[in-house]
C-alpha cells in the first residue's frame, strides 16, 4: 500500500519506530518500470506514486539498513494478462490527454471505464488457470518484474 502514501518518508519513518529491533517489514507495490513510460502518472486515481526498483531501494535504505528487493514474476499466461490489461489502461490514457478521469467521481470513472473494457476486449482468456504456483519471486531482472517486493529488517 505504500503507492497509496502521500509522505513515503514520514510512513516509513513511522514503520521503523513500530517495528521490534529485529524485525521485518514486507512492502509489496507495483513495478513502475513495467506500467507506466516515463513522465506518464499512475493509472490509479489513489496511487501518489508507483516505484522503480532502485527508487524504492533508495526509499527503503533511507530508514533501514538491511534492504532486499525482489522482483514477483508470473507464468506467461499472467504476463500476457498484464501486457493485455497495460495496453489497455495506455489507450484510455491516451484518450484522456488533460487526465479528466482523475477528477470525475469514482462511479462515473469506473463507468466509463468498464465500457472502454468492453468495447476494447479481445479475446477472452481462462483466469481459473491463474493461481498462486503462476506466481515467484526472484532477485533476478527486477526491472522487468510484474511488482517489487521488498523485505527490510531493522
Amino acid at each position: 500500500m505504500i503507492e497509496h502514501v502521500e509522505d513515503v518518508d514520514t510512513f516509513l519513518s513511522e514503520m521503523r519506530r513500530v517495528c521490534r529491533p529485529g524485525g521485518s517489514v514486507i512492502i509489496v507495490t507495483p513495478n513502475r518500470l513495467g506500467r507506466l513510460r516515463e513522465g506518464e502518472r499512475p493509472w490509479n486515481r489513489y496511487h501518489r506514486v508507483e516505484f522503480n526498483p532502485a527508487d524504492l531501494e533508495s526509499a527503503l535504505a533511507r530508514h533501514f539498513n538491511d534492504v532486499h528487493l525482489f522482483g514477483i514474476v508470473g507464468s506467461p499466461l499472467v504476463h500476457e494478462l498484464e501486457r493485455r490489461r497495460i495496453a489497455r489502461m495506455r489507450r484510455l490514457a491516451r484518450l484522456d490527454p488533460l487526465g479528466l478521469r482523475y477528477r470525475l467521481p469514482e462511479v462515473v470513472a469506473f463507468a466509463v471505464g468498464s465500457a472502454l473494457k468492453r468495447v476494447g476486449r479481445g479475446k477472452p482468456v481462462e483466469i481459473a488457470a491463474t493461481t498462486a504456483p503462476s506466481f515467484s519471486h526472484s532477485t533476478q531482472d527486477v526491472e522487468k518484474a510484474l511488482d517489487l517486493l521488498a523485505v527490510v529488517r531493522r
